[in-house]
C-alpha cells in the first residue's frame, strides 16, 4: 500500500521564485520544475494572486506561527440581530 501523498502550501520564497520566473518569461511548467511542483499548482497560485501574469506578493510575509487578529462578531460590527 502506498502512503497518501503529502501536500503543503507554497511558502513565501516559492512565491518569490514564481514571480521572478514570470518576470523572466519562464513557462509555468519550467517554474514548476524549478520548485518541484506541478504546473497546475503554479497556475493556481498565479491565478489566485495575480493581475494578469504579474504575481502580487505581500511586502512582508507573515511570521511563522503568527496568529490572526480576532474577528468582530456581526453584532459588534452592527450587522443586525442574531437569531438563535
Amino acid at each position: 500500500m502506498n502512503p497518501a501523498p503529502f501536500y503543503n502550501r507554497l511558502d513565501y520564497q516559492e512565491r518569490q521564485t514564481i514571480a521572478i520566473g514570470l518576470e523572466q518569461g519562464l513557462s509555468l511548467r519550467a517554474i514548476g520544475r524549478v520548485l518541484n511542483r506541478s504546473a497546475a499548482t503554479i497556475s493556481w497560485e498565479v491565478s489566485r494572486n495575480s493581475e494578469g501574469r504579474r504575481l502580487q506578493l505581500p511586502l512582508c510575509p507573515a511570521a511563522p506561527g503568527a496568529k490572526r487578529s480576532p474577528r468582530q462578531s456581526s453584532a459588534q460590527a452592527g450587522g443586525g440581530q442574531r437569531f438563535v
